[in-house]
């Protein structure tokens, strides 16, 4: 059956993540513009809660060990962003207006070089340099 995580109640909880060593949850509250870090395995929970100026939809990987996290800006706009899991310092990668062809990135991943987002409303993807991003 299923359970409530202790710690984990948010606005809009959305994209979900875990550390490798499964000690820690990373979580999107679009609805409140943050993220989460919340522990695994301790009562109570600890939990970390860090604002962003965008609606963060999903959380992924990247090969440097860095989560890269997609959402959408007010203007239906994309922004990407990477997370160190350690510290939670967040750097912006993207910040793109929405366009007629692209508009409210949900999600992005690092393949070789590029970001590749796609969208919940859009039969295609956006691709990115990481190097050229912003």
């Amino acid at each position: 059956g299923w359970a409530r995580v202790p710690g984990t109640e948010a606005s809009g909880a959305n994209g979900i993540e875990v550390s490798r060593d499964g000690k820690w949850i990373y979580l999107s509250a679009w609805g409140s513009q943050s993220y989460l870090r919340l522990s695994r395995g301790i009562s109570p929970a600890q939990r970390q809660e860090v604002r962003l100026d965008f609606r963060p939809d999903n959380f992924h990987w990247a090969p440097d060990g860095m989560l890269l996290g997609a959402g959408q800006t007010e203007a239906d706009g994309t922004r990407v962003v990477k997370i160190d899991p350690d510290t939670l310092e967040v750097t912006l990668l993207l910040d793109k207006p929405a366009t007629a062809h692209f508009f409210r990135g949900t999600a992005a991943i690092e393949v070789d070089g590029e970001i590749w987002v796609g969208a919940s409303r859009i039969e295609h993807i956006a691709i990115f340099s990481a190097t050229a991003a912003r």
